[in-house]
C-alpha cells in the first residue's frame, strides 16, 4: 500500500515539475496582446444596441484567449398623469462577461480562418418605481445566466498590425 501511495506521490510530483516548467518556457515566448471594440446589436431579448470591448493574448502561435465585456441598454421609460398624482418609471440593462479561446487556422498574409469556443455569464437587471396619490411603490429584479458560445469566420488583415 505504502509503495502504490509514493508511486501516486512521484507521478504528481513529475507533473507539477513539468507544468512548472513549461509555464517558464512560455513565459520567454513573446505575447502578442490585442484589444477590440464592439458595437452591435442584440436579439432573442428585443432588439437593442450592444457596446463592449476585449483583450486578447496569444497563447501559442495559433490559439489566442480573450476575455469580452459588454453593456446592453434595454431601456427606460417613465410617464406621469400630475392631475392624478400618478407617477411611474421603469429601467433595464444587460451586461455580458465573456472568456474564450479562438484558433486560427493557416491562411495568407491577408486573412486567416479561425474557430472559437468561450464560457459567459449574461447579468441582466431592472427597476420600476410608481407613485399614486402619495404612495409610493417600487422594486427591482436581476438574474444571471451562464451560457457557451461557439463560432467561426474569417480574419481579414490590413496590415501587421490593424485587422477585422
Amino acid at each position: 500500500m505504502k509503495r502504490i501511495r509514493c508511486s501516486s506521490m512521484s507521478a504528481l510530483a513529475a507533473v507539477l515539475v513539468c507544468v512548472a516548467m513549461s509555464a517558464t518556457s512560455y513565459a520567454q515566448e513573446p505575447r502578442d496582446v490585442e484589444a477590440n471594440v464592439q458595437v452591435g446589436v442584440v436579439s432573442g431579448i428585443g432588439t437593442h444596441g450592444s457596446f463592449g470591448g476585449g483583450i486578447g493574448v496569444g497563447l501559442t502561435p495559433r490559439i489566442l484567449g480573450y476575455a469580452e465585456f459588454s453593456y446592453i441598454p434595454l431601456g427606460s421609460a417613465s410617464s406621469s398623469i400630475p392631475i392624478l398624482g400618478l407617477q411611474a418609471g421603469s429601467s433595464a440593462k444587460a451586461m455580458d462577461f465573456n472568456l474564450g479561446g479562438r484558433y486560427e487556422f493557416s491562411g495568407n498574409r491577408t486573412m486567416a480562418p479561425y474557430a472559437s469556443a468561450g464560457l459567459g455569464v449574461l447579468h441582466s437587471s431592472s427597476s420600476f418605481s410608481s407613485t399614486f396619490a402619495g404612495t409610493t411603490m417600487s422594486g427591482e429584479g436581476s438574474s444571471s445566466d451562464l451560457y457557451f458560445n461557439f463560432g467561426g469566420g474569417l480574419r481579414y488583415f490590413v496590415n501587421d498590425r490593424w485587422g477585422w
